[in-house]
């Protein structure tokens, strides 16, 4: 008997079960929750900086550092915290419950997603559990972090072009990639290769000049959004800054002398290199034009050194993971004493990241193999997208976050039309909306 003939009995009673899914919210909800009571955490490194600017927006209305106006980073995150606050005053734990609800969220977008992807009721059911054991993920519910916010966002933006395709709600997309890209700027590009791949998969011509056009407006709705804080920028800065000014920082943190060969770190910030770039607050538009001069003349200049780190750039964004236990590390009172227990659960936690990425990888050559439709790559290509970005300026494992929920959907996938015995899945036809009785639907 093979072993998915011996595991046939118990898949099947998952897939039957009306309590499965309803009891993977609550374990979702509960682990997070107790995580939240139970371990001390403080804001941190970037997420001290958040937490700080917030305060100021909460009591000033004002996105200031040092009592100089910034965009150094961008306002997306710490403007949200900024309007909780001014609603729940200064909080960590509000903080806290607030990821805990774009978690939760981003769950059941996750379940629904694979749903419309696979048409696979089991294999969507399968990536809720994943998630809703995959530590890191759990970690990062307790950490004063933009990426729970953002993941939220990604997998909004997602569900409803993939769900309505040409019928998208075109305020609903525009109003997550405008706020998208005021939590990272880098979303505005990658909607427009998104949107670009909703229209590449519409079959019909009328069908994609419809597409196009409220692709338009759904830029235009995203451009409302971000525009008002363009043109603060412009107001208090002096110069017309989309979202942030710290892109030409970052392109040169991850592009110097000092990043050949430096395969233990994602960034070098400080690389002699940078100390031309004379960073301040006061000038931190002039500052962030000299950054970027400086990292496309290195890479000019180097173009061997500038290839040679992107095999490094691809490694310290995939390869590590677990990296919210830093923040458990420098502000838990009790982490020295337990150490050995936020150790095991790192290591559990890379093992099933390892895992996750290694099923996503088979789902891929099956899905290319069984020739499925173009919508089945869909999050293939947000990992792909991540993946060039970090190629390009520096591979950080948090980058790979938001990216993380697409790869657990492919691994349910895998092990759903792995484990589960039935006709060749080539000679049947996929629905787009599984029903209560279609346990098991065909993928793709």
């Amino acid at each position: 008997m093979t072993i998915s003939a011996r595991l046939q009995p118990f898949v099947t009673a998952i897939a039957i079960s009306d309590r499965f899914v309803p009891l993977c919210f609550l374990s979702f909800v509960l682990v997070r929750l107790l995580l939240i009571l139970l371990v001390p955490v403080e804001p941190y490194s970037d997420g001290l900086w958040y937490y700080t600017r917030a305060i100021g927006i909460a009591e000033h209305w004002r996105y200031e550092e040092n009592g100089i106006p910034t965009a150094y980073w961008p306002v997306g995150y710490p403007g949200f915290l900024g309007l909780l606050f001014a609603v729940t005053g200064p909080s960590i734990l509000a903080a806290q419950l607030a990821n805990l609800a774009f978690a939760t969220l981003s769950c059941w977008l996750v379940y629904r997603i694979s749903q419309q992807l696979f048409a696979d009721e089991l294999a969507a059911r399968l990536a809720i559990l994943i998630l809703a054991i995959y530590p890191n993920h759990v970690a990062y519910t307790a950490l004063i972090a933009s990426e729970p916010l953002y993941t939220v966002l990604l997998l909004l933006f997602s569900y409803w072009l993939i769900r309505s395709r040409a019928r998208s709600p075109v305020l609903g997309i525009g109003l997550a990639i405008g706020l998208g890209t005021l939590v990272k700027s880098q979303t505005a590009l990658l909607a427009a290769v998104l949107v670009l791949l909703a229209i590449v998969l519409t079959p019909k011509w009328h069908e994609r000049r419809q597409v196009l056009a409220k692709s338009v407006l759904m830029g235009l709705v995203a451009l409302a959004v971000v525009l008002p804080w363009t043109v603060r920028n412009y107001m208090v800065l002096g110069a017309p800054v989309f979202v942030s000014t710290n892109g030409g920082m970052s392109l040169l943190a991850g592009n110097n002398p000092s990043m050949v060969g430096l395969w233990h770190r994602d960034y070098a910030m400080d690389a002699p290199l940078l100390a031309e770039a004379e960073f301040s607050v006061v000038n931190q538009v002039a500052a962030d034009r000299r950054a970027r001069a400086l990292a496309l003349q290195w890479i000019r200049d180097n173009p061997r050194d500038f290839i040679s780190i992107m095999p490094q750039k691809l490694w310290r964004l995939w390869a590590p993971d677990g990296e919210a236990e830093w923040s458990y590390d420098e502000t838990t009172p009790w982490y020295d004493e337990y150490r050995h227990y936020f150790r095991t659960v790192r290591y559990a936690n890379q093992a099933l990241y390892v895992a996750v990425l290694a099923l996503a990888g088979l789902a891929l050559i099956r899905l290319i193999r069984r020739r499925a439709n173009g919508w089945s790559f869909y999050g293939y290509v947000v990992a792909a997208f991540f993946t060039a970005l970090s190629l390009v300026f520096s591979g950080q494992s948090r980058y790979h976050y938001p990216v993380m929920p697409f790869m657990i959907m492919y691994a349910g996938w895998y092990l759903a039309s792995s484990l589960t015995v039935g006709p060749n899945p080539q000679q049947q036809r996929m629905t787009s909306e599984p029903t209560r009785s279609q346990v098991r639907a065909p993928g793709p």
